[in-house]
């Protein structure tokens, strides 16, 4: 009786079809980690990318630091006629 309720087994898949498969999951793999690797390169340069950018050689005196930095208020000043 036990040939009422169970049928045959299924067959193994084809080869070809299990290829297909394992190169999409090798080209999945390989798209995800790109992703990670922009990821971690986007997160790095929020981190390092403005002090890199103080400290380059394309500025005429990159160790003096900001040209602008012994000013005290941002902005204009209150007082017009004062010096800051």
């Amino acid at each position: 009786m036990g040939g009422i309720f169970s049928g045959p087994p299924s067959p193994p898949p084809a080869p070809d079809i299990s290829a297909i498969s394992a190169r999409q999951d090798a080209a999945t793999a390989s798209r995800e980690a790109s992703q990670r690797r922009g990821v971690a390169a986007r997160a790095r340069a929020r981190r390092t990318g403005g002090a890199r950018q103080l400290v380059s050689q394309v500025r005429p005196t990159p160790t003096l630091g900001l040209p602008d930095a012994q000013q005290r208020t941002l902005g204009a000043a209150r007082r017009p006629g004062r010096a800051v």
